[in-house]
């Protein structure tokens, strides 16, 4: 599965389809320090694969990286795509990389993330819509 951001191939549509999570005050902090935190996406361009995932990668103020796998389908799906229901579990949803080093804000960083594809979808379907245009 080979990766590639989204902003190398649509770097307009990025100025505004980017993400950032905002920590502004320490009660809606979720431990983090207040600061910009940008997300940055990742996507597969193998045109043989129909993964329907994204790598969300997070820069945190101390130049940290943080990396989360967001797979929209359902279980169902991935068990037909993997092969593999223990694996295709631990696919469908939102999860930390395993291949990548957490940084001390991963942690906080998958709270956070978790409750903003809980509670927004017009994310979600960019996503989505972005998804396509790499593989399109």
């Amino acid at each position: 599965m080979e990766l590639e951001p989204f902003s190398n191939r649509y770097p307009e549509e990025n100025i505004y389809g980017i993400l950032t999570l905002n920590i502004v005050d320490a009660a809606h902090s979720y431990g983090l320090p207040p600061w910009p935190y940008p997300v940055f996406e990742y996507y597969c361009v193998d045109p043989e694969c129909d993964c329907r995932k994204v790598r969300l990668v997070v820069l945190a103020p101390d130049r940290s990286v943080s990396a989360f796998d967001y797979w929209w389908e359902n279980q169902r799906f991935y068990e037909k795509w993997w092969l593999d229901k223990k694996t295709a579990k631990e696919m469908a949803w939102l999860s930390i990389d395993p291949f990548w080093v957490p940084s001390k804000h991963t942690g906080n960083l998958f709270a956070l993330l978790q409750k903003v594809m809980d509670s927004d979808a017009s994310y979600i379907e960019r996503i989505k819509k972005h998804y396509a245009m790499m593989k399109g």
